[in-house]
C-alpha cells in the first residue's frame, strides 16, 4: 500500500519536472512570478519576525553589556577606594614613624644639651582622647609592663604634654596640661619666678601666686625640675595674659601651651631615671 502511494507521488513529481522542462520560457517566468507573489507575504512576515528577533537580541546584548560595564565600573571604583584607604593608612603610619623619630631626636638633643647625657624615655602612641572640645586626657599604648609609672612626665620634643594620671598594665591615661588634675612646678624664664601651673579645661593653663617681678605677655614658661615629674627647662608655653593690679600681692598668669594638645599622635613618657 505504501509502495503504491510512493510510486504515485514519484510519478507525479517526475511528470511535473518533465512538464517544467518542456514548457516554453514565458510559462517558466509566469510560474516563477506567481510563486513569488504567493510566497511574498510569508517572506515579508518572516523578514519582519527575523528583524524583530534581531532587534530584541541586540537590546538584550546592549542591556547585558551595560550591566557588565556598570558592574566593572563599580568593581573598579571599589578597588580604587580600597587602594586609597591602604595608601592613607600607609601614609599615616609613615607620618607616625617620622613624627616619633622627630620627637625622640628633639628630646634627645635637649637632654644632651641640658644634662650632658640621654634620659630614659618610653615612646608611646596616642590611642584614645577626650571627645570634648577642650581635651583634658589622652590614652597611650604603654603601661607599667613597659616601665610607665604614675605621675611620670609626658613630653613631645622638648615641650611638656602632661602627667600620667592612670597607669595600667598595657595602657595609661595622661592628664594634659589643660586638665585641672595636672599641676606642674614651673618657672618664668625671664624672671625666675617659680610656682605651680594648672589647667582649667580651657585652651590655656594658669600660673597663680606669682608675686616677685611683674610677668608680661610673651614671657616663656618652663618646668622648674622640682618634685621630679619633669626635668628642668622643658617648655610649657608662652604667657598670653598677666593680670597685675597695683597693690595686689599676686599676679594671675595665663599661658598658652607650646603644643597643640588635641593633635598629638605620638608622645614620650619620661621613665624617671637616667639611662646608664
Amino acid at each position: 500500500m505504501h509502495r503504491k502511494y510512493f510510486r504515485l507521488i514519484f510519478a507525479l513529481c517526475a511528470a511535473l519536472s518533465l512538464a517544467a522542462v518542456l514548457l516554453p520560457e514565458p510559462w517558466h517566468r509566469g510560474i516563477k512570478a506567481a510563486f513569488l507573489a504567493w510566497t511574498a507575504p510569508a517572506q515579508n512576515s518572516a523578514s519582519s519576525v527575523r528583524a524583530g528577533i534581531l532587534s530584541v537580541a541586540g537590546g538584550f546584548r546592549r542591556l547585558f553589556a551595560a550591566a557588565d560595564e556598570r558592574g566593572e565600573i563599580e568593581r573598579s571604583r571599589e578597588e580604587i577606594r580600597r587602594l586609597r584607604e591602604l595608601l592613607i593608612v600607609e601614609k599615616s603610619n609613615q607620618m607616625d614613624k617620622e613624627n616619633a623619630i622627630a620627637g625622640l631626636a628633639a628630646f634627645d638633643r635637649f637632654s644632651r644639651e641640658t644634662f650632658g647625657r640621654r634620659l630614659a624615655i618610653i615612646p608611646a602612641r596616642v590611642i584614645g582622647r577626650d571627645i570634648t572640645n577642650h581635651p583634658g586626657v589622652i590614652t597611650i599604648d604603654k603601661g607599667t609592663a613597659d616601665g610607665v609609672r604614675l605621675d611620670a612626665g609626658v613630653v613631645w620634643g622638648r615641650s611638656a604634654v602632661g602627667v600620667v594620671s592612670v597607669a595600667g598594665a598595657s595602657a595609661s591615661q595622661v592628664s594634659l596640661l589643660t586638665s585641672p588634675t595636672c599641676r606642674i612646678p614651673a618657672c618664668i624664664q625671664r624672671t625666675g619666678e617659680s610656682t605651680m601651673v594648672e589647667g582649667d579645661f580651657g585652651d590655656v593653663v594658669r600660673m597663680r601666686h606669682v608675686f616677685r617681678e611683674q610677668v608680661v605677655p610673651g614671657d616663656i614658661c618652663l618646668t622648674s625640675g622640682e618634685l621630679g615629674t619633669f626635668p628642668r627647662n622643658v617648655i610649657i608655653g608662652q604667657v598670653t595674659q598677666a593680670n597685675y593690679r597695683p597693690g595686689a600681692i599676686f599676679q594671675e598668669i595665663e599661658i598658652r601651651p607650646q603644643l597643640n594638645l588635641s593633635a598629638l599622635l605620638v608622645v614620650v613618657v619620661l621613665a624617671g631615671e637616667e639611662a646608664q
